[in-house]
C-alpha cells in the first residue's frame, strides 16, 4: 500500500472510483447499450430487409425485361408475316392487273382488226364502185354513140361479178 501512497494513490478513493465506474458501466449497460445494440439490431434488419427488396425488384427488372424482349421479338415476327402477306397481296393484284391489261389489249386488237376489215370491205366496195365509174366513163368516151347508162351498169356489174367470182 505504501507503493500506492508513494504514488499519490489513495485506496479509499480508488475503490470509491471503482465502484463509481462500476455502478457507471452497468447503468450504461442497462440504459445504453442494450438500446444501441437493440437499435443496432433493427437497423441491420432494416438493410437485409432493403436488400431482399432490392434482389426481388431486380428479379421482377429482369423478368420484366426478359417479357419485353420476347414481346418484341414476336412483334417483329407478326411485323415481318405482315410485310410478307402485303408483298403477296401486292404480287397478286399486279398479275390481276396485268391479266385484265391483257385481256383488254386482246379485246382492242380484236376490236381494231375487226374495225379494219369492215373499213377494208368498204374501201373494197367503194374501190368496186369507183372502178365502175371510171369504167363507165372510159366505155363512154370508148363509144361515140351513147348506148344508155343502164346498158354499161349492167356490163359493169357482169364484169365485177365474174372478177369477184375469180378472186
Amino acid at each position: 500500500m505504501e507503493i500506492l501512497n508513494s504514488l499519490g494513490i489513495d485506496i479509499k478513493i480508488l475503490i470509491a472510483q471503482l465502484i463509481n465506474f462500476g455502478i457507471l458501466a452497468f447503468i450504461l449497460a442497462k440504459l445504453l447499450y442494450k438500446p444501441v445494440l437493440k437499435m443496432l439490431d433493427q437497423r441491420k434488419k432494416r438493410i437485409e430487409e432493403s436488400l431482399k427488396k432490392a434482389d426481388e425488384v431486380d428479379k421482377k427488372e429482369k423478368a420484366i425485361e426478359e417479357d419485353y424482349k420476347s414481346k418484341m421479338a414476336e412483334a417483329k415476327k407478326e411485323s415481318n408475316k405482315l410485310m410478307d402477306d402485303a408483298k403477296a397481296d401486292a404480287e397478286n393484284i399486279r398479275k390481276e392487273i396485268v391479266a385484265i391489261s391483257e385481256t383488254e389489249a386482246a379485246s382492242i386488237r380484236s376490236t381494231a382488226k375487226a374495225q379494219a376489215e369492215i373499213e377494208s370491205a368498204r374501201l373494197y366496195e367503194e374501190a368496186k364502185k369507183q372502178s365502175g365509174k371510171l369504167a363507165l366513163m372510159l366505155m363512154t368516151k370508148a363509144f361515140k354513140y351513147d348506148q344508155g347508162e343502164d346498158f354499161y351498169r349492167k356490163s359493169i356489174d357482169s364484169a365485177l361479178n365474174e372478177m369477184e367470182a375469180k378472186v
